[in-house]
C-alpha cells in the first residue's frame, strides 16, 4: 500500500524516501529559495495522494530540516496544509539526531546522557538482584556500548564522505 508513494512524480530536485512508516521528502538545491520552492511543491503532492488511500498528513508532526555546508545556517518556512513549518537546526530520525552540518555532536551528547543514565540504572539495580556477579556485570558491559554504538557506521560513513569531498576540492 505505502510502496505508490515512492513512485510519485515529484518536482526535480525531490526524492520521497521511507522505512517503516516515517516518509521523507528529500530535496537538494543549490540556492535557499530554489529550496522553498521545491519544498512546496513537493509537500503539495503528498497529501493528496494520502488522501486517495484513505490516510492523512498530520502537519502538525512534519519537521523541515537543511543540511548546509555555509557558515550561517538560514532557516526556509514551508505551509503544509494549515500549518506553517520552521526549519530546525537539528532532527531526530530513526533514532539519530542529525545536525545542519552533519558532525553528529547532538547525537552523540544525547547518546552518551542516554548511556549513563542506563548504566546508572543497571547499576541500582545489582544489589536487588543479588549484587555485581558476572551475569549482572556483563549486562551492564554488553547494554552501554550497544547504546553508544547505535548508529555509528553512519557517522563513519558521513566523517569518510566529509573527508574525501574536502581531498577532491
Amino acid at each position: 500500500m505505502y510502496d505508490a508513494i515512492f513512485n510519485l512524480t515529484m518536482p526535480e530536485g525531490a526524492t520521497v524516501v521511507g522505512f517503516a512508516d516515517d516518509v521523507e521528502v528529500v530535496v537538494a538545491a543549490k540556492y535557499l529559495d530554489e529550496v522553498t520552492l521545491i519544498t512546496n511543491q513537493a509537500v503539495a503532492t503528498v497529501p493528496g495522494w494520502l488522501s486517495s488511500v484513505g490516510l492523512q498528513l498530520a502537519g502538525h508532526n512534519t519537521e523541515i530540516f537543511q543540511v548546509t555546508s555555509r557558515k550561517q545556517t538560514e532557516f526556509i518556512t514551508v505551509t503544509v496544509g494549515k500549518h506553517e513549518i520552521r526549519s530546525q537546526s537539528c532532527l531526530k530520525y530513526l533514532g539519530v539526531m542529525i545536525d545542519a552540518r552533519l558532525r553528529f555532536n547532538v547525537h552523540s551528547e544525547n547518546t552518551c546522557a542516554k548511556s549513563a543514565k542506563v548504566a546508572f540504572i543497571l547499576s541500582r539495580l545489582m544489589p536487588n538482584v543479588g549484587g555485581s556477579r558476572e551475569s549482572t556485570r556483563r549486562l551492564l558491559a554488553i547494554v552501554v556500548p550497544f547504546i553508544l554504538l547505535y548508529a555509528a557506521p553512519i557517522w563513519k560513513e558521513a566523517m569518510v564522505t566529509k573527508s574525501y569531498r574536502r581531498k577532491l576540492v
